[in-house]
């Protein structure tokens, strides 16, 4: 075998090179050469030939740092009657790249590009095009194509192409399982867009990994896609921050997120009763208030399900703002029968970012009772001493009463648990 060469793009003889003997291993030689370059002509990407002239028959090979894929990302912000569309383009080398924008397929005029700006070893550049909100609404489908290096990367923006919709954990599963489960769903009219969308999930900025994504499904006139995140909830006490995006070829970014509201503030509990009951279903009302905005987990439970652990999520509704504060509602919906049987129904609540438990429970037996209370025990202002002494009195046979009633009530719902 004859002399391995080394040459440079310039096509200049590299001297700094070791070649080793030939090996044979299975009929065969072969031939090792080493050469050294510097780290910033590496780092350049310079091209390098490796060149060997064997049987008189030249064989070479190009060697090269291989140039990152360019990062394209087509943003948009709404301006008074238009739309402004921005196509940024990152981390690319050479410096040499074209970007231009179609409109349905045809090349649109008007954009304007920015000159390569160099970012340490690598270039950026940004495109931006204005877009009138009576061609936006239409649903025209605008493209931002970028060529380098021979390769053509498109990204694609219309209006409302996909929706990202990134719901809290569940309740149940907190109390449960002691898990925070996450759910990010992407909603569109066209199936292979919604399938084809990439989900990524964040918490704190750090990009998570071991999610679960489904298939896109009809739902109605849509078609909707789920990715499930779940986290232990030791690691969800820690969290502040989670967001939910998802991009595609004809998709620019659509991200969501959940800022975690935590203040560390016990909350007050109420459960609520309808005064009439209709039908065959009773619906109560668990209202959770504070003088502090932050994330409650409401669960519900009956006495059984207490027992064996199981917990049930209720009609949870957004935060709302209050004279003193902030309150949530959890609606719960049990059978007429397990009312009427003195079932006694818990709401179960916690707070972002703490372990505490509280809750608050009602059964008809005890809603019974504070009626009859309320009705029997409340007297007239006194007039004089004379009714100051009875109600005195009186006061004190309801405290009684109510102690006999309490120790009754409780006695018979121990012996139907047991």
């Amino acid at each position: 075998m004859k002399e391995i060469k080394w040459t440079d793009a310039t096509s200049g003889a590299l001297t700094n090179s070791v070649q080793y003997p030939p090996v044979e291993q299975t009929n065969t030689y072969i031939g090792i050469s080493i050469v050294n370059i510097t780290k910033s002509d590496w780092d350049s990407w310079k091209s390098f030939k490796c060149a060997v002239d064997h049987q008189n028959e030249e064989k070479s090979v190009q060697v090269e740092k291989k140039p990152p894929t360019p990062k394209v990302i087509l943003l948009r912000e709404p301006k008074g009657n238009n739309q402004i569309l921005f196509c940024t383009v990152r981390d690319f080398f050479p410096k040499e790249i074209s970007v231009k924008w179609t409109k349905n397929g045809k090349d649109e005029t008007g954009f304007t590009n920015w000159d390569p700006q160099k970012n340490g070893e690598t270039y950026s550049t940004l495109s931006l095009l204005e877009v009138p909100n009576s061609d936006w609404n239409s649903e025209a489908v605008y493209s931002c194509e970028v060529s380098h290096r021979g390769k053509t990367y498109t990204r694609k923006a219309s209006k409302v192409p996909i929706t990202v919709t990134l719901k809290q954990p569940r309740a149940k599963e907190i109390f449960q399982n002691q898990q925070a489960q996450l759910g990010c769903v992407i909603t569109g009219q066209d199936k292979t867009t919604v399938e084809k969308s990439q989900i990524t999930w964040k918490i704190d900025g750090q990009t998570q990994t071991g999610s679960t994504t489904g298939t896109a499904v009809p739902d109605g006139n849509v078609y909707t896609k789920i990715s499930t995140l779940t986290q232990t909830f030791d690691d969800w006490l820690t969290v502040k921050k989670v967001q939910c995006s998802a991009e595609g070829e004809d998709v620019s970014p659509v991200t969501q997120e959940i800022i975690v509201q935590k203040d560390g503030t016990g909350p007050k509990i109420t459960i609520y009763i309808p005064t009439e009951q209709k039908g065959e279903k009773v619906i109560l009302m668990c209202l959770v208030s504070s003088k502090v905005k932050q994330d409650y987990y409401i669960a519900w439970t009956d006495d059984n399900e207490r027992l064996n652990g199981d917990y049930t999520d209720g009609i949870t509704f957004p935060p709302e703002k209050t004279e003193n504060g902030y309150s949530v509602i959890s609606l719960y919906t049990t059978t007429k029968t397990k009312w009427e049987s003195n079932h006694m129904f818990h709401c179960n609540v916690r707070h972002a970012g703490s372990k505490e438990v509280f809750n608050s429970s009602v059964s008809r037996a005890l809603d019974f009772l504070n009626v009859t209370l309320s009705l029997s025990c409340v007297q007239d202002d006194p007039e004089d001493d004379f009714s100051s002494l009875w109600s005195t009195t009186s006061t004190f046979i309801c405290l009684f009463m109510f102690s006999i009633s309490y120790s009754v009530i409780f006695s018979l719902h121990q012996m139907k648990k047991n």
